[in-house]
């Protein structure tokens, strides 16, 4: 099974899809820097500051793209394995449980591996453009604002932190949708249209009756910043990522009672070429 894992990673930081996808995340902080630098009086000062003003306090196109980002990398690996011969050869090999649980791991590393790897260059990227540390003099809304203010490094490790768990949590659900439905563009664009689709229905759910459907709908996950949760900013994440989790568990045991029932030959042959 670690074989299956370290083949996925290494396969994953090898290919250009993920490539581009950590120069997207890239690009998105350089354009939200240099709309800071064009727009705002208050330019940002020393490198914390740059980083936090860039890409914690409110990045747009991060909003946008974020969980795209993890389903472009995952979504083709699951559904062009599964018409593969080696597909067949490692369920013989290892066995339908432990296979799915292996690339369920991989996929949930390469997801969310993504993320820390581009944050760690845009970080980098700061210190290098100004490397003095500066008191900061904007106020964080949502996640986690109690250690901004004790520790803004340890602030800026948990929104890291945080969206390497995001991305994690919808590369599962990339792979979870790309083995029940056999496709791979339905893997690679479901989880952001659910995404951006549920800011489109939440609204809808005004009535006191049902206002906690809202809770459970992943709308503004990605968000660090957002601070309007009835809940609090933390549990309010905590809940929209637990419910993605249990579905794409849900997708992947699925899965796994077909290849029980019909075998790996037959989930390949229903896979369009």
């Amino acid at each position: 099974m670690k074989a299956i894992i370290f083949n996925d990673i290494k396969r994953t930081l090898r290919s250009k899809r993920f490539w581009i996808c950590a120069g997207l995340i890239v690009i998105s902080a350089i354009l939200n820097f240099i709309t800071e630098f064009l727009f705002n009086r208050n330019k940002p000062k020393g490198a914390l500051e740059l980083f936090v003003v860039g890409n914690i306090l409110g990045n747009p196109m991060m909003n946008m793209i974020a969980p795209f980002i993890p389903a472009f990398i995952i979504g083709p690996t699951v559904a062009g394995d599964l018409i593969t011969d080696d597909f067949k050869e490692q369920i013989k090999k290892f066995g339908a449980k432990r296979y799915l649980t292996a690339r369920s791991i991989s996929s949930f590393i390469s997801g969310g591996g993504v993320f820390i790897i581009s944050f760690l260059i845009v970080l980098a990227g700061c210190f290098f453009y100004n490397p003095a540390v500066q008191e900061i003099r904007y106020a964080p809304l949502g996640m986690f604002k109690e250690i901004y203010y004790t520790s803004v490094p340890s602030y800026i490790f948990l929104f890291i932190l945080y969206s390497a768990l995001f991305g994690a949590v919808f590369s599962f659900f990339s792979f979870g949708i790309g083995l029940a439905a056999r496709n791979e563009t339905l893997a690679m664009a479901l989880p952001g249209i659910i995404y951006h689709g549920a800011m489109i229905v939440w609204p809808l759910f005004n009535n006191p009756l049902v206002s906690w459907l809202n809770i459970l709908l992943p709308q503004f996950a990605y968000d660090f910043n957002l601070y309007s949760a009835p809940l609090g900013p933390e549990t309010d994440k905590a809940i929209k990522l637990g419910v993605i989790f249990i579905v794409s568990a849900a997708l992947v045991i699925t899965a796994y009672g077909r290849l029980k029932k019909d075998g790996p030959i037959v989930i390949a042959e229903g896979l369009p070429r």
